[in-house]
């Protein structure tokens, strides 16, 4: 057992020996011993021998493949970067669920304030539409009421028969059924101040015109500063877009909305026709103050004045037209 020993000893001091030499040069002086190939060679090294020997010393079967194994073993892989990588692809997964959180919450916000934006919109349309039909409804009331004593004029037709004509048949010697005649309604006009003075006005105006120009018996004018009392200057009504003179207006009924810029043309208008004058003029307290009316007073217009701020004044106005 002690030779033994001493035979394994004397191989370790072998390799150390080469370990201590480092060259290939001084390895040639040394016999490399070859594996042995099968069970008689290892009898004649002895190796079979010694290994059995060494007290609990494995199989050599066993041992090489303990070996094999060992080598075939991987050696652990640093999985720092793997794991910064998975924590970095869980973090892009939770700001990508908090952006899309965030944009949910955004999108549901946008429809909030696309269905709050909706609501009113409808609100508004709903109230726009109720102020249109009761305007409308104040100023058939007022045309009805400033048109009942017109009694219209005379043209060509059928409609009615025509009394001075059958009287004086007896004389002209006229057919019977050419005896007949229909009756044109005079119509209503309404001037509307769009200057720039009334631009606070301006919509209120407007609706007028859009109701009026519903009716078939109003004619509407553009009066801004009022009208042009010239005869060679003419007035413009936007029913049919065609230019009238100031004596167009002689006898007719005259509904004007505007301030006092226009004050000398509506007192001149009063002497001819009848005026109905809504005043939204809040800048003076009477007609002589504005150097643009001549010198005239509110006590020289002829017809019917009102004081008409706003819309409500004209819905309470209505009441009080004669």
């Amino acid at each position: 057992m002690i030779r033994e020993w001493q035979k394994i000893l004397s191989e370790f001091e072998v390799f150390e020996v080469l370990s201590e030499v480092g060259t290939h040069d001084h390895v040639e002086n040394f016999d490399i011993v070859e594996p042995a190939a099968g069970e008689d060679q290892q009898l004649n090294h002895g190796g079979d021998d010694v290994c059995q020997d060494v007290e609990n010393a494995p199989p050599l079967e066993e041992a090489i493949g303990k070996e094999q194994d060992n080598q075939d073993f991987e050696k652990p892989t640093d999985n720092t970067n793997e794991n910064e990588n998975e924590n970095d692809s869980d973090n892009d997964n939770d700001n990508d669920n908090d952006s899309t959180d965030n944009a949910d919450e955004s999108d549901e916000l946008n429809n909030d304030e696309n269905g709050e934006m909706n609501r009113r919109s409808l609100y508004e349309e709903a109230i726009e539409a109720l102020r249109i039909r009761r305007l409308r409804s104040a100023f058939a009331t007022v045309i009805s009421k400033v048109a009942e004593d017109l009694a219209g004029y005379d043209v060509d037709g059928d409609d009615l028969w025509d009394v001075e004509a059958l009287m004086t048949r007896r004389f002209t010697n006229r057919p019977l059924y050419s005896c007949r005649k229909s009756l044109e309604k005079e119509k209503v006009i309404l001037a509307l101040d769009f200057s720039g003075s009334c631009w606070d006005y301006s919509n209120f105006f407007k609706s007028l015109a859009e109701i009026a120009e519903k009716f078939g018996d109003v004619e509407v004018f553009d009066a801004s500063n009022g009208f042009s009392v010239s005869e060679d200057n003419y007035n413009l009504c936007l029913t049919d877009k065609n230019y009238y003179p100031f004596s167009y207006f002689k006898n007719r009924v005259v509904i004007f909305f505007g301030d006092f810029d226009g004050g000398a043309s509506l007192v001149d208008l009063s002497r001819i026709a009848k005026v109905y004058w809504f005043s939204c003029e809040e800048r003076y307290d009477d007609l002589d103050e504005h150097d643009w009316c001549d010198g005239y007073t509110l006590r020289d217009f002829k017809g019917s004045y009102y004081e008409c701020i706003s819309e409500a004044d004209f819905m309470r106005l209505v009441k009080k037209i004669k």
